[in-house]
């Protein structure tokens, strides 16, 4: 995209219309907040940098449907991502430092691919049986975190019906 001789108004308006943002391999150590005002954006992209946080205000892009955030610093996932962005079909947290994922994975109900494989997780949340999509291959973890699954979570992952809050999309 070449931007000669445009007002920044025009910028602006241009960049407010994203659906796709590639920031990947930056050596990003945070997130700049007008990133947050991209409302349209689909397609967020920032795996490869230095994040230690994902802030809060990441619940303001709601109709995000992939965020890749793997191969960064993280240590946990704000709640706002799984209360707002409901769209979010694809997330991939891969190779970070997560000890534990956060409760709200329940609300994902389109999410079809989820990577947690390179974390220091010690259990998944029972929700994860919610996300219906998940089912069939969608959810890539490290086998050995599989075997130290509880039988509750296990069933649940296996067994679609026995989410008790949800039902399956027709």
């Amino acid at each position: 995209m070449h931007l000669y001789h445009c007002t920044v108004y025009a910028i602006w308006t241009l960049l407010r219309s994203l659906e796709l943002l590639d920031l990947a391999h930056n050596q990003l150590q945070n997130l700049p907040s007008a990133l947050f005002m991209l409302h349209k954006l689909r397609h967020l992209l920032l795996a490869g940098n230095l994040l230690e946080e994902l802030p809060a205000e990441i619940g303001a892009l709601a109709l995000l449907s992939e965020l890749d955030l793997s191969a960064n610093r993280l240590e946990r996932l704000p709640k706002e991502l799984f209360e707002s962005c409901t769209e979010l079909r694809n997330l991939n947290v891969a190779n970070n430092s997560l000890g534990s994922l956060p409760a709200g994975f329940g609300g994902l109900t389109q999410l079809s691919r989820l990577d947690v494989r390179g974390n220091s997780l010690e259990e998944l949340p029972v929700e994860l049986g919610c996300c219906f999509g998940l089912h069939g291959g969608g959810l890539l973890v490290g086998n050995w975190l599989l075997h130290t699954l509880s039988r509750q979570v296990r069933d649940v992952l296996q067994h679609p019906s026995s989410c008790p809050s949800s039902e399956p999309p027709s």
